[in-house]
């Protein structure tokens, strides 16, 4: 059995890595805002505590399983705001350091820690 474990797999790169790994046999778990898949699961990267709560529930029973190989892809991100930060509002570039930076360090750490 193999396991591929991918951030922002809804649209873009990370919906076709989850597609060319199911097709190479590969069992998906995926976490996105959409979560558009059966395989998907909902998740709110911009905020990270809850995100870290999630992905860990999530990966708990998986963990239990023996796995011939593991793939794990953090592909989440941001590009919002766009332009110096010091013309945003603190909310947008808060969130963005958050998908982009914080949810991908406690994405792999969840990742670490449960498989």
């Amino acid at each position: 059995m193999r396991l591929a474990i991918i951030s922002g797999g809804s649209k873009g790169l990370g919906a076709c890595l989850c597609e060319q790994y199911l097709e190479r046999g590969f069992e998906i778990v995926e976490f996105s805002r959409s979560a558009p898949q059966a395989y998907s699961v909902a998740v709110d990267l911009s905020k990270a505590e809850q995100a870290g709560e999630i992905i860990g529930e999530t990966l708990k029973p998986i963990a239990k399983k023996e796995w011939q190989e593991i793939v794990v892809v953090s592909n989440a991100g941001t590009l919002a705001p766009i332009g110096p930060a010091s013309k945003k509002h603190r909310n947008s570039v808060i969130t963005n350091l958050n998908v982009n930076l914080v949810s991908g360090i406690v994405f792999m750490s969840e990742v670490l820690v449960h498989v």
